[in-house]
């Protein structure tokens, strides 16, 4: 975690000088989609800057199948603790992202404005960490989760109405704009921006030559909602899209099993006491109770030779 904000950091600084407020201006639609540029920049790093999820769950997952095998506790309580030890790093990286880029990129100067982006970034990576959590337990594996949660990414970005804009989307797969999470990132961040009276307080002619204030003419240019409370509705959805990924994590731990065969565990001093005993090890992997008998076996039959022999 800590290389991961030392990470954002450096990627802030880098995008911070690539968007520079001295570049940017708000005269005319070609200046505002360089604005939707650098919140989609905003809205990708802070989505995969939960990508460490994958990995560290997945590595967590065999001892954690072995407890529930063993009835120690529920998957709920395997959960949880994933989740709330995960909220005050990701208020601290999102404080150290917004409070490096945002003026410096030159967005909207309202302070409330600021605190909204700040809560929207703050929700991305909950449901970021959530989604691939979800993932980690749905495929169980890196390799797996490496192809076919891919899979999952793909769809999430092709139908999240920036690659392909909505009114461009197929009516057979219109579903998949509704059920990708970056839809509700993507058009609340872009609300919240656009709403600025710096945006709002200008006017462009459209094509039919009838004047159109600047911020709502954005919105429309870059196919995105025009009701100002899309900002709630996209805070809602990252929000309950959070809730859902990690039921679905909790109900993939209860319900799946580990991939592959289980194999036994045994400790140096019990392998060599049953080798002593004449026992290979290939004996005494297959389990604890087959081990132990065939153990008192061994002795009970070496002492009935001592005997024999004396």
């Amino acid at each position: 975690y800590i290389f991961k904000t030392i990470q954002l950091i450096i990627v802030a600084l880098i995008a911070s000088t690539v968007f520079l407020r001295t570049q940017m201006h708000t005269r005319n639609l070609d200046d505002g989609f360089v604005y939707v540029g650098a919140l989609l920049f905003t809205l990708i790093v802070n989505m995969f800057n939960g990508f460490a999820e994958l990995p560290l769950t997945i590595t967590r997952l065999p001892v954690f199948f072995k407890h529930r095998d063993l009835l120690f506790y529920p998957a709920w309580i395997f959960t949880l603790p994933n989740v709330v030890l995960r909220i005050p790093f990701s208020i601290i990286e999102s404080i150290v992202w917004v409070v490096v880029t945002y003026y410096t990129m030159g967005f909207a100067p309202e302070a409330d404005r600021f605190f909204k982006q700040l809560l929207l970034v703050f929700l991305i990576q909950q449901m970021a960490g959530g989604l691939f959590r979800a993932i980690a337990g749905l495929c169980r594996s890196m390799i797996i989760a490496q192809t076919g949660g891919a899979l999952f990414l793909l769809i999430f970005f092709v139908l999240g109405g920036f690659l392909l804009p909505k009114d461009f989307i197929p009516k057979w797969w219109i579903w998949g704009y509704w059920i990708s999470p970056l839809v509700y990132g993507y058009n609340a961040l872009a609300v919240n921006e656009f709403y600025s009276p710096r945006w709002m307080d200008k006017f462009v002619m459209d094509k039919n030559g009838v004047p159109k204030r600047l911020g709502m003419a954005m919105l429309e240019g870059a196919n995105i909602f025009t009701d100002k409370n899309w900002f709630w509705i996209g805070a809602a959805g990252l929000l309950g899209f959070t809730i859902f990924f990690n039921v679905l994590f909790t109900l993939c731990l209860t319900y799946l099993n580990p991939l592959g065969k289980p194999q036994a565990v045994i400790s140096e001093e019990t392998a060599k006491e049953a080798e002593d005993n004449g026992l290979p090890r290939e004996t005494v992997s297959n389990g604890s109770t087959r081990r132990n008998g065939s153990t008192r076996r061994n002795g009970s039959m070496k002492s009935k030779d001592g005997s024999n022999n004396s």
